[in-house]
């Protein structure tokens, strides 16, 4: 049986490289009274995520995903409307008549 401090060894090391995030970026994206979303990009490989963390009934939870974004772009896009279908295809009919 693993103890504590092994279930949550993967929670602090970069998903690509596997080195420690000691020296990594952290960047707050938006923070709420129950969750909060980090940009964390790791020094060693340049590899960035973002990463939920939410306070819920049982406990703390997290889920990452690599992204290509950086911390700046992150902030801008987080929370905005999804982009349309009628958006892609404006844009679509845009590059056809190019």
């Amino acid at each position: 049986m693993k103890t504590p401090a092994e279930n949550i060894r993967p929670l602090m090391q970069c998903p690509v490289c596997g080195k420690s995030f000691q020296s990594a970026r952290v960047f707050v994206v938006a923070e709420e009274t129950e969750r909060t979303t980090l940009h964390i990009a790791c020094d060693d490989c340049q590899a960035t995520s973002l990463v939920f963390v939410s306070n819920g009934q049982w406990g703390v939870m997290s889920v990452g995903m690599l992204t290509d974004l950086v911390a700046e772009d992150a902030k801008t896009f987080f929370g905005k409307d999804p982009i349309s279908s009628d958006q892609v295809l404006e844009v679509y009919q845009g590059f056809k008549t190019v």
